[in-house]
């Protein structure tokens, strides 16, 4: 899915501006693993324009 954003927003940022995710305090107590063109990245990294981005939420099981 393509999100646009303002210059500048913080992976944070994104974050709290997909809906799907539901209200911050929802996801507050998720990890969430934000990796940036291949890369790992912290959720205070301010995007780039041209910046693929995905998302990963551990999940465990038996």
């Amino acid at each position: 899915m393509k999100v646009g954003v303002q210059p500048g927003p913080t992976v944070e940022e994104l974050l709290e501006k997909l809906a799907s995710l539901g209200p911050k305090d929802q996801f507050d107590d998720i990890v969430i693993h934000v990796i940036v063109n291949r890369t790992l990245k912290r959720h205070d990294y301010v995007l780039q324009p041209g910046d693929v981005i995905d998302l990963h939420i551990p999940v465990s099981g038996g």
